[in-house]
């Protein structure tokens, strides 16, 4: 597991300046099983900061199961063919 500690940090002045910039996204990421193990494992990455990018029928039906899921509250989902590009642009710098 990633010591994430920085992420939470840094994340928290973002979040005071209001940003909308997700901080960890996962490509190709189904269920939002890897999203739920980072938050378990670090206390404070919240799921506003977080985005779940797969295909289309993926999404759909992932977003279903995760209705519910407090592991999962928060977390953005976004339907995408990745082998044809990546809508959630810019980079996260210290």
């Amino acid at each position: 597991m990633y010591d994430l500690s920085w992420v939470i940090k840094q994340g928290g002045v973002l979040e005071k300046e209001k940003s909308e910039r997700p901080i960890w996204v996962d490509i190709g990421g189904s269920n939002g099983s890897v999203i739920k193990t980072f938050r378990e494992k670090s206390p404070g990455l919240k799921g506003e900061w977080c985005v779940v990018q797969d295909l289309p029928e993926v999404v759909e039906a992932a977003e279903e199961a995760a209705v519910g899921d407090e592991k999962l509250k928060g977390v953005k989902w976004v339907a995408l063919d990745f082998h044809r590009g990546v809508p959630v642009k810019g980079e996260f710098r210290l």
